[in-house]
């Protein structure tokens, strides 16, 4: 009973720790770091860095196994054995969890042979009492702060310190278990090597020229890529690719060469390739520029000389994961993934029940590239990335919104409202379009598909599925922003504003008239409840009487086939109860993927 008792007075403790971040501090509330430990299990950091551990204990598979391995004192497991949702502070856990937490909050840090290089955070500000939490966490004590900040490593260092800046908790003040981490990670950040004058030079060659450096036969054989040329230095093998016009290591190099999946992953390679290179920045690569990609990261495909046959290349796929199993033949379609909203603009928010329809949006966007990229042929893209979800996955029925969502376009623009955004979705969408039909895949054979949820009455229910009315569109049309220029981004140059004839209007509201009703009736075959208050397949958004219109990027996106889905209502409880479990995301995914390989099968 008294265990119970306990139990009931923590689930109190953390309702009214909900409501206080929700309705106290909505500001602070948008720069949550927020990352998943395990399923159910997340990890939370405050702007003033308060840490802290959520859970879920629906979504949470052998808790209290997972709480009892990692709480200083096991026995305060049992606290917890009645509760469904909880948190718990950091210092409750175990040290030995720390470097996986750090890492999973803080992406950005890396550690050197000089300790943990910590950059304080968007939305973040580090002050004195800011500095004794990041003490205590990563030295064990509140009495280390005055050490790191005078620390001749922080020479000239002032608090209090803003976004973007950095600071150094040195090597010798380090929990011994973070040092380990230092140890495991050194390989990803070996001594900056920059490429030699010679090396540079035969880079410079034309593809068709072998590097001016010394190979055997046996070496001569792992030239297996067109775009990747085999060398040798004293750091030991590596390939040297040639960086093409509006390329990153990131977005561009990493998919296509290498089989990192995490963010942390990611970062970590991006970096450790920018060293080897003799690259401080990404921003200084220019098309042209030779990087060195270590063997230990090319994928294994590659080496084995399978992945590519007579010179074929592989279109980059964003968060792409190509594999060599056998696979739908969707070759040559070309998917554009949209999840709507994201950055300062989270779209239909249900702050008790902490859900966001960005969050939502992007969770089904990730499981749809995932689903089409292991299941079928096809080229797929998405338009955004979620820095601290990745392209992963979320399992768990609740989120904590953030703002560090990115549009993929060059450069990346994190959205500031809804205007611009949309508008550099389409403009993105049409950029993949052209250089697809450069390659000779006509825009019959790609389709744009826009994610998102309806805010309406609680009475309606169900997925929406919107189409372009042809009457509605606008024969031609220039984006308007108050807040960008649409002229500093690389996609808009390949993108002015074209004439639409009045057939291409209605050849593109047939063609997506199609694939919108094989998506409905494959829904209903599914159970997934399709909009209960007239035809789920609709031509125009209804704000007003006097506001009727087509979204701006089923006006404005050239690919004939189109749609943007509002996947359900989160004003009906039974719509968001359903869409709150990953499993419905998971199973509403797969009914578009499906959607998709029937349609174009026909």
């Amino acid at each position: 009973m008294k265990i119970v008792g306990i139990s009931k007075y923590i689930v109190i403790l953390h309702i009214v720790y909900i409501l206080n971040l929700f309705y106290l501090t909505p500001r602070a509330y948008s720069s949550h770091i927020r990352a998943e430990l395990a399923p159910g299990i997340s990890v939370v950091s405050h702007p003033s860095y308060k840490i802290f551990i959520e859970v879920n204990s629906n979504n949470a598979k052998n808790l209290n196994q997972w709480l009892s391995s990692n709480l200083k004192n096991p026995q305060d497991a049992s606290i917890y054995k009645k509760a469904t949702s909880f948190v718990v502070p950091l210092n409750k856990l175990k040290e030995s969890l720390y470097p996986s937490i750090f890492s999973k909050l803080f992406m950005k840090d890396q550690i050197t042979s000089d300790g943990w290089v910590h950059i304080v955070p968007n939305g973040y500000t580090l002050t004195q009492y800011e500095l004794s939490l990041i003490s205590l966490a990563f030295t064990g004590t509140t009495e280390n702060a005055t050490k790191i900040i005078s620390h001749p490593l922080n020479k000239g260092i002032k608090l209090p310190l803003r976004e973007k800046n950095k600071i150094v908790i040195p090597l010798e003040l380090l929990l011994s278990e973070i040092k380990k981490e230092k140890k495991q990670d050194s390989n990803l950040y070996p001594p900056l090597v920059a490429i030699t004058p010679q090396e540079q030079s035969s880079l410079q060659n034309s593809p068709s020229q072998s590097p001016q450096v010394s190979l055997s036969n046996q070496e001569q054989l792992k030239i297996i890529h067109p775009e990747l040329k085999y060398g040798k230095d004293s750091h030991g093998e590596f390939y040297s690719y040639k960086i093409k016009k509006g390329e990153s290591i990131y977005k561009h190099v990493l998919p296509k060469f290498t089989n990192c999946k995490s963010e942390r992953e990611k970062i970590a390679v991006s970096k450790n390739i920018l060293r080897r290179s003799g690259l401080d920045s990404e921003k200084k690569l220019k098309e042209g520029t030779a990087i060195k990609i270590p063997v230990k990261y090319i994928k294994p495909e590659i080496l084995k000389g399978n992945l590519y046959s007579q010179g074929e290349l592989s279109t980059t796929k964003v968060g792409s994961d190509t594999t060599t199993k056998s696979k739908e033949n969707l070759e040559n379609i070309v998917v554009i993934i949209d999840p709507g909203h994201g950055g300062k603009d989270h779209g239909a928010p249900k702050y008790f029940e902490k859900i966001f329809e960005d969050e939502l949006n992007y969770d089904i966007a990730v499981r749809l590239m995932k689903y089409l990229q292991e299941n079928t042929s096809a080229k797929v893209y998405i338009t955004l990335r979620d820095n601290s979800q990745g392209f992963e996955s979320y399992s768990c029925k609740a989120f904590i919104h953030d703002t560090d969502e990115f549009i993929l376009v060059t450069p990346e623009h994190n959205p500031k409202d809804r205007n611009s955004s949309a508008h550099l979705r389409w403009i993105l969408a049409n950029s993949i379009m052209r250089k697809h039909e450069k390659r000779g895949i006509p825009r019959e054979k790609m389709i744009f598909v826009s994610i998102h949820f309806d805010s309406l009455p609680k009475n309606y229910r169900g997925t929406r599925i919107f189409i372009p009315s042809a009457s509605y569109r606008a024969q031609i049309e220039s984006p308007r922003s108050k807040t960008i220029n649409f002229h500093s981004f690389a996609e808009w140059k390949d993108n002015k504003p074209r004439m639409l004839s009045a057939s291409e209007k209605i050849r593109d509201e047939t063609y997506s008239r199609k694939f919108a009703e094989l998506l409905a009736k494959k829904c209903k075959n599914k159970g997934i409840v399709t909009y209960n208050m007239g035809n789920p397949i609709q031509e125009l958004i209804n704000k007003s009487p006097k506001s009727t219109f087509v979204p701006a990027v089923l006006r404005n996106t050239e690919i004939p086939t189109k749609v943007l889905i509002e996947s359900a209502n989160l004003n009906n409880p039974l719509d968001l109860s359903n869409f709150s479990d990953p499993d419905c995301r998971q199973k509403f995914a797969e009914a578009i993927a499906e959607s998709i390989i029937d349609y174009f099968k026909d």
